[in-house]
C-alpha cells in the first residue's frame, strides 16, 4: 500500500487514540489538570469542542486543552510527527505505521457492520 495512504490512516488512528479513545482517558485528564494549573474545571470535559465549552473556559482555553478536546486540533499536529518520522526514520516508521492503519481500519468496518 502506498506510504502517504498509510500514513494517513496512521495519523487519523493515532488522532482518535489521543482524542477520544478510553485508553488514553486518564492522560487527557492529566492533561487538562495540568493546562488549567492544577485543577481541572468540571464545565470542561475533554472530547467537547471548545465552542460548546462555558464561556468563562472558552475565552481562553489553555492551547493543550484546545488542542486536545479538538480532534481536528490533535490529527494537524500528529500529522507533522507522521511525516517528520517518515522522513528521518522510514524504516522503523513503516512497520509501526502499517499496524496503526490495520488498527483503524479494523475499528472503521467493526463500527459500520451490521452485528
Amino acid at each position: 500500500m502506498n506510504s502517504t495512504v498509510v500514513d494517513m490512516l496512521a495519523t487519523a488512528r493515532l488522532a482518535r487514540l489521543i482524542h477520544a479513545d478510553g485508553i488514553t482517558k486518564p492522560f487527557r485528564a492529566w492533561a487538562f489538570t495540568r493546562a488549567y494549573g492544577g485543577h481541572r474545571p468540571s464545565t470542561v470535559p475533554d472530547q467537547v469542542p471548545p465552542e460548546q465549552w462555558p464561556a468563562a473556559d472558552r475565552d481562553d482555553p489553555p492551547f493543550v486543552a484546545g488542542v486536545l478536546s479538538c480532534r481536528w486540533c490533535v490529527s494537524v499536529w500528529i500529522a507533522f510527527g507522521v511525516v517528520a518520522v517518515r522522513r528521518c526514520a522510514p524504516r522503523v516508521w513503516d512497520p509501526v505505521a502499517r499496524a496503526l492503519a490495520a488498527s483503524y481500519v479494523t475499528g472503521w468496518l467493526a463500527e459500520h457492520e451490521d452485528a
